[in-house]
């Protein structure tokens, strides 16, 4: 009886769904026994049926724990080997990250470590994994991080940034490392999980970036005390020029009286001396006008209007007349020259008015000059082209032909001071746009320059 009262105390509590049934059978089997025993109480008689009977339901009953005995054993082998494959497939996962990962528990022992980790840091698991913090890197690290775990175990994140060197290498790491505070079911603190990002990329970026807006800012210094030179040496240049001016005149003048009233009394070659100083005082002249211009162009702001292009063509035609009609230039003008669009009337009149005398001016003798300006445009701006027949010019030449005082050909065969493209290259850039050339030696030039079509009239 005390063996039957053994083995129930075994089967009281059933371990998992398989076994219930047996479970449930031996409840059925007990009660059968205690059935057993009151009828051999009552009857002496059948005492050795009843104990043979007792005997065999004994005997099933330890059947039935030895079954669940095995099933046990068969269940706890299934769940090891399932957490072995678990363990095992979150291994790979982890040892395929980027980052590396490691997990301290609440005893500050390494428990875990990842592929990363051993390569970024130089550290084999054998010689990491079961140990602390202050046998692993000593207890003056131990002790200055401590706090921070505590925390950690506490409840709290952390994320810190670490410059250095990826072990046994000379390249360059920057560490982005994440302490997050582990849990078990039951919500319990058990540990630390450590992430590490690798940010150099980023970091190096960052770096450059400053470096660039630290370049930048030293660029935009110079620029400003360069502007702030030319803008000084633009109102000397124009003083100057402006004084300059009537003493010119008076020279000129003088020169002509003098020649005149004397030219009966000089020698061919005195009289050619007048001349080269008249010659010479018309180039100054000229220059000094240039140098006004120049300096006034970007002296105020754009007095901007609604222009019609194709009356101002005309106008400068126009006032090109005599040159026209000596060279017999042929000049044609597009019917689709905007009608309306927002410009400085009178800067732009200067641009049209240098590019068609150029092209007038620089042909070579016995050539007719033939001109053609052309239109186009698109969302944003107006372009405006100005083609040739003339001498044109090499492409070494083409980066420089918009450089003050700038002339390509001699000054006995062409007048000009050299600024006149100078001129043209300020204003348009002056507007917002630009203005490029392309050409080829004796055969021409072409001319374009762009106007923005968003230039807004104040007030």
């Amino acid at each position: 009886m005390k063996s039957v009262k053994k083995l129930g105390e075994l089967l009281t509590q059933p371990t998992s769904p398989i076994t219930f049934e047996i479970h449930h059978q031996f409840k059925i089997l007990k009660i059968e026994v205690e059935k057993l025993k009151a009828q051999l109480s009552k009857s002496h008689n059948d005492r050795i049926v009843m104990e043979h009977h007792l005997n065999s339901t004994i005997e099933d009953l330890s059947n039935s724990n030895l079954k669940i005995r095995e099933l046990r054993r068969n269940e706890l082998a299934e769940n090891e080997k399932k957490r072995k494959f678990q363990d095992s497939k979150l291994e790979q996962i982890t040892n395929s990250m980027t980052s590396s990962m490691a997990f301290v528990d609440t005893n500050f022992t390494y428990r875990y470590i990842n592929n990363k980790y051993t390569e970024w840091f130089g550290v084999e698991r054998e010689n990491i994994v079961g140990k602390t913090i202050e046998e692993v890197a000593g207890k003056a690290f131990f002790e200055m991080y401590k706090p921070m775990y505590g925390k950690i175990f506490s409840g709290e994140s952390f994320t810190t940034e670490m410059d250095t060197k990826i072990a046994n290498t000379d390249k360059r790491l920057v560490c982005k490392a994440s302490y997050v505070p582990a849990y078990d079911m039951d919500g319990k603190n058990i540990g630390v999980y450590i992430y590490g990002t690798d940010i150099t990329e980023n970091k190096e970026k960052e770096e450059e970036i400053q470096k660039s807006k630290s370049k930048l800012a030293k660029t935009n210094a110079k620029l400003k005390e360069y502007i702030e030179s030319n803008v000084q040496l633009e109102h000397f240049a124009y003083i100057a020029a402006h004084d300059m001016k009537a003493p010119m005149r008076s020279i000129s003048s003088f020169t002509s009286l003098l020649s005149q009233n004397l030219a009966d009394k000089l020698s061919e070659k005195e009289l050619d001396y007048f001349q080269y100083v008249k010659t010479g005082t018309k180039r100054l002249s000229n220059l000094i006008t240039d140098l006004l211009n120049y300096s006034k162009v970007g002296e105020h702001k754009l007095e901007l209007s609604e222009v019609n292009f194709k009356e101002l063509v005309e106008q400068v035609i126009r006032y090109l007349e005599v040159t026209v009609r000596e060279s017999k230039a042929i000049v044609v003008i597009p019917e689709d020259l905007p009608e309306l669009a927002i410009a400085d009337r009178i800067k732009i009149y200067q641009v049209f008015q240098n590019l068609i005398s150029n092209s007038i001016k620089f042909t070579k003798p016995g050539t007719i000059p033939q001109i053609e300006l052309k239109y186009s445009q698109n969302d944003f701006f107006h372009y405006f082209s100005v083609m040739d027949n003339g001498i044109g010019m090499d492409n070494e030449h083409l980066c420089s032909i918009f450089e003050s005082f700038k002339q390509l050909n001699s000054k006995s065969e062409y007048e000009g001071t050299g600024l006149g493209l100078s001129i043209c290259k300020k204003i348009v850039e002056h507007h917002g746009g630009d203005i490029t050339v392309e050409s080829k030696l004796g055969e021409g030039s072409t001319f374009t320059f762009s106007i923005p079509k968003k230039l807004v009239i104040e007030g």
